[in-house]
């Protein structure tokens, strides 16, 4: 069953839940950066960056040092040539990160060299989908992003049936999503600064601060298709 878990931000505190949403000590992260294809550079500085953010959990932060990096790969947009590598990286990690970027692009990337049907092929072995902003955006069956032309909607990848809308703390941002959510009628999820959704199968939770840094897992529901 698909496994999902997307958040409304960088917050360290979402990346300890999203580690304690695996069920594994530690988990094997693979870091997907090809939202990052049009910055210079930036497949490396967002792994390192990203790595960085794990390494402040409570369950990595007993590895500091040179045990840390056994559990981190990075699948660069050139490694999508290298069949095998792709396979190898795809089993080998019990979740795939993708950072913030461009979703539109990743996607067209994705769809183009085949990569698409690979996760989705994944999505059956109990693997977990996360990130957050594109990272978010990709593992649903369509999102709203933002273009030089304004608010657009864009198509994901279906792991999860249902619409997502992230940076909803923009409020044009989110009067589009609800607009869309009503005239469609379909499931959607708007993400805001630091709450987190995660998805196990057929049931999600939405997971809301509460004080102190902590969180509380507030609603447990099952999905409910509109399509």
């Amino acid at each position: 069953m698909a496994k999902v878990f997307v958040f409304g931000g960088r917050n360290i505190s979402l990346f300890n839940e999203l580690v304690e949403f695996s069920n594994i000590i530690p988990p094997k992260i693979l870091i997907i950066p090809h939202s990052q294809i049009n910055v210079k550079d930036g497949e490396k500085k967002i792994y390192e960056t990203t790595k960085g953010d794990f390494h402040n959990t409570k369950v990595f932060v007993q590895y500091r040092g040179k045990n840390f990096n056994k559990w981190f790969k990075i699948l660069k947009v050139s490694d999508l040539n290298d069949n095998q590598k792709v396979s190898d990286y795809i089993s080998w990690a019990d979740i795939y990160y993708v950072p913030p970027g461009d979703t539109l692009k990743m996607l067209d990337l994705w769809n183009k060299t085949g990569f698409s049907e690979i996760l989705k092929e994944a999505s059956s072995d109990n693997k977990i989908f996360a990130g957050y902003s594109a990272g978010a955006n990709c593992w649903f069956s369509s999102f709203t992003t933002q273009t030089s032309e304004g608010l657009e909607v864009g198509q994901g990848l279906n792991i999860v049936n249902a619409h997502m809308t992230s940076h909803g703390d923009d409020s044009t941002i989110r009067d589009f999503h609800q607009s869309l959510i009503n005239e469609k009628n379909v499931l959607g999820f708007c993400m805001v600064k630091d709450t987190a959704l995660a998805v196990d199968g057929d049931n999600y939770k939405i997971i809301v601060p509460r004080r102190r840094g902590r969180f509380n897992e507030e609603i447990n529901f099952p999905f409910i298709t509109q399509y």
